[in-house]
């Protein structure tokens, strides 16, 4: 008779935060490249970088409090978003994020997009720096390079006027004009800021 040993081992986890992504642009497409998620919160960072088999990204056993949710990716605005867990539901911790293209996107050809670099009176790039189209619902955020694009789906008219508001965190805003063409891509160059 022989002696057997079994070792048996029971892992607990807690599904805390899944991440759907989506394209903002092309919510009906597959988000291009990689992303990388970082959840950032109770004195601890936790990074996926690859979505679950359910094509979701998965964050386990997070502390319940306030966080900041980022993303890395090469085709897409960095655009920090706060998050609070446990999620409404806790049954449910679900959340869709949109991500936002950046000027490195392919857009398809005939596309109306707004492009620019966001400069300071010395001429280097400014990053992060809020763009809002005044009275419509478009926006974005520079990249590192202080570049910038904003894309239009819809235009009642072949050409329109727009206003730009600049912001940057403890700064003051700053109002362009510009004037987008339906179907075209208008470069606006270096806009300094403030």
């Amino acid at each position: 008779m022989t002696n057997e040993h079994v070792l048996v081992s029971e892992w607990i986890t807690t599904l805390s935060l899944a991440v759907e992504l989506k394209d903002e642009f092309a919510p009906h497409l597959d988000v291009r490249g990689n992303v990388t998620l970082k959840l950032i919160g109770g004195n601890r960072e936790r990074a996926v970088e690859q979505p679950g088999r359910s094509g979701y990204y998965l964050f386990r056993d997070v502390p319940n409090g306030s966080h900041q949710l980022e993303t890395e990716a090469y085709y897409y605005v960095h655009e920090p978003v706060a998050v609070m867990l446990p999620r409404p539901d806790p049954k449910s911790p679900v959340m869709q994020l949109l991500l936002k293209p950046n000027p490195s996107y392919s857009f398809p050809e005939g596309t109306t997009l707004l492009k620019g670099i966001v400069i300071d009176a010395s001429k280097r790039p400014l990053p992060d720096v809020r763009i809002n189209v005044v009275n419509r619902s478009e926006s974005t955020l520079t990249t590192s390079k202080g570049a910038f694009v904003l894309y239009f789906k819809t235009m009642a008219a072949d050409t329109l006027a727009v206003i730009l508001r600049l912001n940057r965190a403890g700064g003051s805003s700053k109002d362009i004009s510009a004037e987008i063409k339906k179907g075209k891509v208008v470069l606006l160059g270096n806009i300094e800021y403030p």
